[in-house]
């Protein structure tokens, strides 16, 4: 079986442990540390690179989370910013840099740590199979955007060729709404050909969704047109049978 990814940049990384959320590469996500090993392992990153190790629970009830407690494939990310609350936790944003595995995660110091390798997925080959891949992702993509308002369409421009077919899967997998575990299943997919065509059946699904919502405002908008229309000509033909008497009544009061 050929490989479809190469394992480097191998380093000693806190691991920072999450609840119910998936960090992605290419993310930039708010988090509040406030556990204890969370703290110590967040102020040996600031300490060392600003980097850590960024992954998720297996389950979000355990508060001291054991190795085996967690995902083994997470994402390497660097503290982009970090505040201190009044009850003692921080509020940080970090950004996902890559894919990466730690074999091994064991505490080290008070907080969880391992040996960090990012996982980077080849490039693909230029011929028409691949070129095809791209560009269908592509394309959905490009539908998505122009259906969703939330997505600026300046994103596009970031993507050229099947050069950029990496960015592009980490991108959609950051802009369209997915589950817990579909994000999990993307992080730990570094194939880069079945990550993209796994996007693709995703994208399709979001964008039938998004048609079905665009359809039934118009059929919405159409009703509430026809009923104001009605109202107005049902008004219309009232006022027409309005006897002159009643206009003498209503003079008596006062405005």
């Amino acid at each position: 079986m050929n490989q479809t990814y190469r394992k480097e940049n191998q380093k000693f990384l806190p691991v920072l442990p999450l609840k119910n959320l998936v960090a992605l590469p290419k993310s930039i996500i708010p988090v509040v540390v406030g556990r204890k090993i969370s703290i110590k392992a967040l102020e040996f990153a600031i300490k060392h690179d600003k980097e850590i190790f960024v992954t998720a629970q297996k389950a979000i009830d355990i508060e001291v989370p054991k190795g085996d407690d967690l995902f083994h494939y997470g994402t390497r990310a660097v503290v982009l910013q970090m505040a201190r609350m009044p009850n003692g936790a921080y509020k940080i944003l970090v950004e996902g840099i890559s894919r990466a595995h730690i074999e091994n995660i064991e505490e080290h110091d008070g907080f969880l740590a391992g040996v960090s390798q990012d996982l980077q997925a080849f490039p693909l080959e230029e011929n028409s199979e691949n070129k095809a891949i791209w560009r269908n992702l592509f394309e959905l993509f490009k539908e998505y955007v122009s259906l969703n308002e939330k997505v600026s369409a300046d994103v596009l421009g970031m993507f050229r060729g099947l050069q950029d077919l990496d960015h592009l899967t980490d991108t959609i997998a950051v802009q369209i709404p997915l589950d817990f575990g579909q994000r999990q299943s993307l992080l730990e997919l570094v194939d880069l050909k079945q990550r993209a065509l796994k996007l693709s059946v995703l994208l399709k699904k979001e964008i039938e969704v998004l048609n079905a919502e665009k359809n039934s405002r118009k059929r919405d908008q159409r009703q509430i047109e026809t009923d104001i229309v009605r109202f107005e000509y049902a008004g219309h033909l009232a006022y027409r049978h309005v006897p002159f008497s009643a206009f003498r009544e209503f003079s008596a009061f006062k405005c």
